[in-house]
């Protein structure tokens, strides 16, 4: 299942938020230069809890070359440590994740990830 990237627009939470955000992920977000790309993380514990609903994990991705990019990315639920994401990204934004089997991560990625 695709999880979207939500944003809230509540007063002392939008400062929060905003001052996390990579400023790079919203230029890319919008620049045509920057195209799609598909990466992936295993995943780790919350980085930070924003509030009781919001949690940010910030952690290194790697696309199937083996390029890493850092990555920030949000869910309102605790994802399991331990499993493997697909990331959807432009750049620093990130669109859209999903858990995805060990087998489905390729070779390059997952070398990355397994140091």
């Amino acid at each position: 299942q695709r999880h979207p990237i939500l944003y809230f627009v509540r007063g002392d939470l939008l400062k929060t938020i905003l001052k996390t955000i990579d400023s790079h992920g919203i230029t890319d977000q919008f620049n045509p230069l920057v195209k799609e790309d598909d990466s992936y993380v295993k995943t780790t514990e919350v980085s930070t809890r924003m509030d009781d609903q919001l949690r940010s994990y910030s952690q290194s991705a790697f696309n199937k070359e083996g390029k890493e990019t850092q990555l920030m990315y949000t869910a309102t639920f605790d994802v399991k440590p331990h499993r493997y994401l697909k990331i959807t990204h432009k750049g620093h934004h990130v669109e859209t994740f999903e858990e995805v089997e060990k087998e489905e991560v390729p070779k390059k990625a997952l070398d990355k990830l397994s140091r």
